[in-house]
């Protein structure tokens, strides 16, 4: 309540503010902790999460790229089908109106 108080009244007392002493934090009276394992475990805890997110990063262009050169290939493909149809649209519209008898549609589609 008092560190509240005096966050909203500012009233100049700061004597609830916690005092951090970064020395207690790695080791305590007992000998638990320790400065070089922590560095060690941060570092290699960092190195190793890094080298993940990279080879999911690679892993997700490689496929997408392997995705846009299957596309390529199919669209190759279809261009043949696309070919089809303007030589049967040739056949229906000879003088290239760009418009064919309601009643030749069927054939289109058919052919």
């Amino acid at each position: 309540v008092g560190l509240m108080h005096s966050t909203f009244f500012d009233d100049g007392d700061y004597s609830c503010e916690l005092d951090v002493n970064l020395d207690d934090i790695y080791t305590d009276e007992s000998g638990c902790g320790s400065k070089v394992a922590g560095l060690f475990f941060f570092i290699s805890f960092f190195l190793l999460h890094t080298y993940v997110l990279l080879n999911m990063l690679v892993v997700v262009v490689v496929d997408s790229y392997a995705t846009v050169q299957q596309g390529t290939a199919r669209s190759s493909s279809s261009g043949k089908s696309i070919e089809a149809f303007a030589e049967a649209w040739r056949r229906l519209d000879p003088a290239m109106t760009g418009k064919i008898p309601i009643g030749a549609l069927r054939d289109l589609l058919c052919d």
